[in-house]
């Protein structure tokens, strides 16, 4: 099974995979979801209110896109 893991840079995320980072917003996103077929996505990505907005809701939609869930 394999799990994609978004805001690992959090305090939730690093502490389940504390070496790995992945941009949500970063058109590099869809080369993932080609590439490794994730099974599961565990969506934690957060920086602060401001961006929290646009980490949570153009990033889970990009997710979601990706996933075929859009």
């Amino acid at each position: 099974m394999k799990v994609l893991l978004t805001g690992a840079a959090g305090f939730i995320g690093s502490h389940v995979a504390d070496s790995y980072l992945l941009d949500i917003c970063s058109a590099e996103l869809e080369k993932v979801f080609k590439i490794e077929k994730p099974d599961i996505v565990n969506h934690h990505a957060a920086r602060d209110p401001i961006l929290d907005a646009r980490i949570n809701s153009q990033g889970l939609l990009n997710v979601l896109e990706y996933k075929g869930g859009v």
